[in-house]
């Protein structure tokens, strides 16, 4: 039996079980705030563990939502959702028992209880859908479980969440968590007016700043290895594998080190056609992944080498860099196929041709199942990351805009030279560079592209997206003067003063003056489209 004070100092876990539909995932997303987890009418919509943080009562807590508990299932995902929830029974420090308070105390209820009942954590029946003083008095017969408080709420109205919080903190005090000041914020996430269900809370990319954590997303196509490249880079089975297409529907963010560094992994629903996706779950869960792409800072497409590359891959593909994330392309099944001396020199020429616009993306062929060279793909994302994070200072940059247009003629239109009168780095992941120059009009997508590589070949830039910013110099303006912006003067300075001018942050239009074209070349056109896949 653990001290009574076994709290002190940590962050406790609280952990969300009990079988399937019953409202867990409603009540994670209630007390993180915003909607995380997928919740839908259907039963065992969630089969991972999903974590998050939060506040209850000031106490810094961390949550595990849980996939349906049913003890007694050996056929089908219920098995291997039982295991991640025995997993996170082990690990908690208290657990929120939801049952749904209409029901009152079923078999599979019972047989929960059991198992749970032999831990020696503290346990609170959450008696859920109780929307009325009725079924409060019904959801009583939950004592016949055998735990000595059982607490009515409905989580999707915010009925009785209050009580439910203070039961949990007291508990959390007496065994020796310790409150902050904070007490009137965590209560935030339970005021109607600034909570929603309908529309999902993410993260935002973070433009500037120092990263503590570099986020990498595993997508591609259904069934093709990403949760079980993601259970071989921890180590463990940390979220579930099948054979079946669509065993992943939430989009996972676990953290992980490697070599001294920090990473999140987000593992995340496998891509459709829109036209495939018919389920409103499915849908969701294609958004997610959508949108774990948007915040990450490496995405890592995953390919099966068994397969041939497909349209879909390439639509995956041009969405990453529509986004402007760095790319790594894993070629998976690598053990799985017949080769010979040239088989990967035939592979990589075939994915030339169909993805000719990920021609700067790094290949690595791996093995998720046996981990076969996975320790070089995640040498190549720390690697690209710090491409993605390239800082490239003012008079260097400068210099070798000198340099490239004596040794490579511009081109002219209507008998005028093109000329690049200036350029800098305005901001980082992905890197981002205004040219100043005399006419917009002679600089085609084709010499956009022949700027780009000789960027690439003379800075390292491998696997990540490079922005151009093209703007016309303004007639009243010299070079070598101020550019004005209301956020300040800008002006042709050493590397590191640009960039603390910039912060890191993406400029506004208006903050160079001239006439402008905001182009990215390397995007390829007619293939990153939301509605292809929500």
């Amino acid at each position: 039996m653990r001290s009574e004070k076994y709290l002190a100092g940590v962050t406790p876990l609280v952990a969300i079980v009990g079988r399937p539909n019953v409202g867990k995932s409603t009540l994670f997303n209630r007390l993180m705030g915003r909607r995380k987890a997928i919740v839908h009418d259907t039963p065992g919509v969630t089969r991972d563990r999903h974590y998050g943080e939060s506040e209850i009562n000031s106490i810094q807590v961390r949550l595990v939502d849980t996939g349906g508990f049913q003890p007694g299932e050996t056929e089908g995902m219920l098995p291997l959702m039982r295991e991640q929830a025995q997993i996170a029974i082990d690990e908690a420090d208290l657990i929120l028992f939801v049952c749904n308070g209409r029901d009152g105390a079923t078999v599979a209820d019972e047989e929960i209880a059991d198992v749970l009942r032999r831990t020696d954590k503290p346990v609170f029946c959450v008696a859920n859908k109780c929307d009325s003083d009725l079924i409060d008095a019904e959801a009583m017969s939950l004592y016949s479980l055998g735990f000595p408080l059982v607490l009515p709420i409905a989580a999707a109205h915010n009925r009785g969440m209050l009580d439910l919080l203070d039961a949990v903190a007291s508990e959390l005090v007496e065994r020796g968590a310790t409150p902050g000041t904070a007490a009137e914020e965590s209560r935030a996430v339970l005021d109607e007016s600034e909570f929603s269900f309908d529309e999902p809370g993410e993260e935002k990319p973070v433009r500037g700043g120092v990263v503590d954590r570099i986020r990498v997303a595993f997508v591609g196509r259904p069934n093709v290895g990403k949760s079980t490249l993601v259970n071989q880079l921890l180590g463990q089975t940390r979220v579930i594998t099948a054979d079946m297409p669509g065993t992943t529907r939430d989009a996972i963010d676990i953290d992980f080190d490697w070599e001294g560094s920090k990473f999140t992994l987000v593992d995340t629903a496998g891509l459709r056609r829109k036209r495939s996706v018919h389920q409103a779950i499915e849908a969701y869960s294609v958004s997610q992944a959508v949108r774990a792409m948007e915040r990450c800072h490496v995405v890592v497409l995953v390919l099966d080498a068994t397969q041939p590359i497909a349209d879909q891959d390439a639509k995956i593909a041009a969405l990453a860099l529509d986004r402007g994330r760095a790319c790594v392309i894993a070629i998976n099944k690598w053990d799985a196929i017949e080769k010979d001396g040239k088989t990967v020199k035939l592979f990589e020429q075939t994915l030339r041709e169909e993805l000719p616009f990920m021609a700067h993306v790094p290949c690595v062929t791996i093995s998720a199942k046996t981990g076969q060279r996975v320790d070089k793909l995640w040498a190549t994302v720390q690697r690209v990351f710090e491409n993605f994070n390239r800082k490239i200072g003012t008079g260097e940059l400068n210099r070798w805009l000198a340099k490239l247009q004596v040794e490579h003629q511009p081109p002219t239109h209507r008998g005028r030279g093109l000329r690049i009168y200036y350029g800098a780095q305005l901001s980082l992941r992905p890197p981002q560079l205004v040219f100043l120059v005399n006419s917009l009009a002679a600089i085609s997508p084709a010499y956009e592209r022949f700027l780009i590589a000789q960027l690439r070949a003379t800075w390292e830039l491998e696997g990540a997206p490079v922005r151009l910013r093209l703007r016309k110099k303004s007639s009243k303006k010299k070079v070598g003067q101020k550019f004005q912006s209301e956020r300040g003067a800008i002006r042709e300075a050493p590397g590191e003063a640009l960039d603390d001018a910039f912060d890191g942050r993406e400029l506004a239009p208006h903050e160079l003056e001239g006439e402008e074209e905001w182009r990215n070349p390397e995007a390829p056109h007619g293939f990153a489209d939301d509605d292809d896949f929500e």
